[in-house]
């Protein structure tokens, strides 16, 4: 069951989410109640989903598998989103060639999947530089969220698991353990940095993973497409015409920050990084993604 509950920061600053069986979940507007519509929704076997923690990467993939599957570099234009906790579902059902893409752990994804043969794309990014890219999301959205902390506080928060989609080492062991438990379903774990690193190689094996035929043209020209600045400049956003609903012009226009790797050193202080570093290695010390986290 859907409950709204308020955590407290060091200084004071208040944090809404909602919480669905302790999972937590950002104060979108009726997402309370499109819950257990969501769980019902239906897939196709054609359905790519992408699985993201939030500030990980997820438009930028999402825009490299729409032109993947488009065999074109140009940018998705259309009006509606497949971003699944924020979309109408009726209008969900009536798009074709889905790439379907969400924030939810695994125990909230519709069960649907089970019957279907979709596709599923994971990428996971540094959680230092995750963590100080959420705060700036949500301070930059404070109308709309209601945070406007500082990131002392912010870091606190986060290290108790009481932000947006709770503490990343959850997150990410939840999916590497339900990969590792059905074999069965296609998957591809990818990570951000290596993405914006070597996108060209990494492009390709997404195609591959889809079983599209990309010649290196396309390939090249894609990633050239997604570079940060590009992007950004194009004031692009795979959710435009829902958050321009509850944001400000302000704060949709700076959806982009920076996109790099290692910002987090202009943020965290000495104590805040080895605190985290010691939690990452209980948490990770026997997870795959640990020796493919790139921490700049």
């Amino acid at each position: 069951m859907a409950q709204w509950v308020e955590f407290m920061d060091p200084d004071g600053q208040k944090m809404r989410l909602l919480t669905v069986d302790d999972v937590m979940l950002p104060p979108m507007p009726g997402l309370d109640k499109d819950l257990s519509k969501l769980r019902e929704f239906k897939f196709r076997d054609d359905d790519i989903i992408l699985t993201t923690y939030p500030r990980s990467g997820t438009h930028f993939m999402w825009e490299i598998i729409r032109m993947l599957k488009k065999g074109s570099s140009e940018y998705y234009k259309g009006e509606k989103t497949e971003f699944l906790e924020l979309v109408n579902i009726n209008a969900m059902e009536k798009l074709e060639d889905r790439v379907v893409n969400t924030h939810l752990p695994p125990e909230l994804l519709p069960v649907d999947y089970k019957n279907q043969k979709c596709k599923f794309v994971h990428v996971f990014r540094n959680p230092k530089d995750v963590l100080v890219s959420l705060y700036n999301h949500w301070v930059m959205g404070k109308d709309f969220f209601g945070y406007d902390g500082k990131f002392s506080g912010f870091f606190e928060l986060a290290m108790q698991g009481q932000v947006e989609s709770g503490k990343w080492f959850d997150y990410e062991l939840k999916y590497e353990k339900f990969f590792k438990s059905n074999p069965d379903i296609p998957s591809l774990v990818l990570s951000f940095e290596e993405l914006k690193k070597d996108p060209v190689p990494n492009i390709k094996k997404v195609s591959e993973f889809l079983g599209l035929d990309r010649d290196d043209d396309l390939i090249a020209a894609i990633a050239d497409a997604v570079s940060f600045n590009k992007m950004k400049a194009g004031k692009f956003e795979i959710s435009s015409d829902i958050l321009k609903q509850f944001m400000t012009d302000e704060a949709y226009n700076k959806m982009y920050r920076k996109g790099v790797a290692g910002d987090w050193k202009n943020w965290f202080t000495v104590a805040q990084n080895e605190r985290f570093d010691a939690e990452f290695e209980k948490y990770m010390k026997n997870s795959s993604l640990k020796p493919r986290i790139q921490w700049e």
